[in-house]
């Protein structure tokens, strides 16, 4: 079974202190391996794969040790059969790189669009309750929130949306009107 998260381990594992920026170079590899028409996996194409970057990146700058670390990865998940799960892998890679620099990602969901003050106030408030070096904050509007926002941060959700609140006050008044009981309709 493809599990992702060991993927992202062995990478970051083998990568060490060059973690950052073996992955930099292998997002620009795993780019030019979803422009190959069809499917790639096994070892032929892992070859054929593996000489056509060499050969790119001998022409610009050549290969490092991160470089060199980021391809050897990708050729090895490619004879995995796992190149469909590349996004997957990325992301993995991304969420471990986050946690080891102290980097908490947050989605605010709201039913405007916030304003820059907002949003930097936010990122300084989330530091500063999760002592997070740096927050990522991703913003996206939905409006059945009707005003206010939700804010989730990993598994926690804080929810403090117009919607949640009509929500709350209709189940209060169900249970005061109706003996503690709430009717629908």
């Amino acid at each position: 079974m493809f599990t992702a998260g060991r993927w992202a381990a062995a990478f970051t594992g083998a990568a060490g202190d060059d973690a950052e920026a073996a992955f930099v170079f292998f997002k620009g590899a795993a780019r030019q391996a979803r422009k190959i028409p069809g499917a790639i996996f096994g070892f032929s194409a892992s070859k054929r794969f593996e000489s056509l970057i060499r050969r790119a990146t001998a022409e610009t700058a050549g290969m490092d040790g991160p470089g060199e670390i980021a391809l050897r990865f990708l050729i090895l998940l490619i004879r995995k059969d796992g190149l469909r799960h590349l996004e997957e892998v990325i992301r993995a890679i991304e969420a471990a790189l986050d946690r080891k620099n102290g980097v908490v990602a947050a989605l605010v969901e709201s039913a405007r669009p916030l304003e820059e003050d907002y949003q930097e106030a936010l990122k300084e408030r989330i530091k500063t309750r999760t002592g997070a070096a740096e927050v990522k904050l991703h913003v996206r509007l939905v409006p059945e929130l009707l005003g206010g926002c939700r804010l989730r941060i990993g598994s926690d959700c804080f929810d403090a949306s117009l919607r949640s609140q009509l929500v709350k006050l209709a189940a209060a008044l169900g249970e005061s009107a109706h003996g503690g009981r709430i009717i629908d309709g």
